[in-house]
């Protein structure tokens, strides 16, 4: 993924490769890293959500495969 998005495209990103099956490592960890000290993404609820489930593996209801 290119790395001028913030913690949101990342989160974006990760769950769309996650959705087909793709995993992108760094990007990953880049959105691990970007987690603020409180515990959220950029102060944002909806950021942590997303970012949360990016983390996780994706959607819980989107079939493996």
């Amino acid at each position: 993924m290119h790395r001028d998005g913030g913690a949101m495209a990342l989160a974006l990103g990760q769950l769309a490769l996650a959705a087909m099956g793709i995993e992108d490592l760094e990007a990953r960890e880049r959105l691990r890293r970007a987690q603020g000290p409180d515990g959220s993404w950029e102060g944002s609820p909806y950021v942590t959500a997303l970012s949360a489930l990016a983390l996780n593996g994706g959607w819980p209801w989107l079939p493996d495969g």
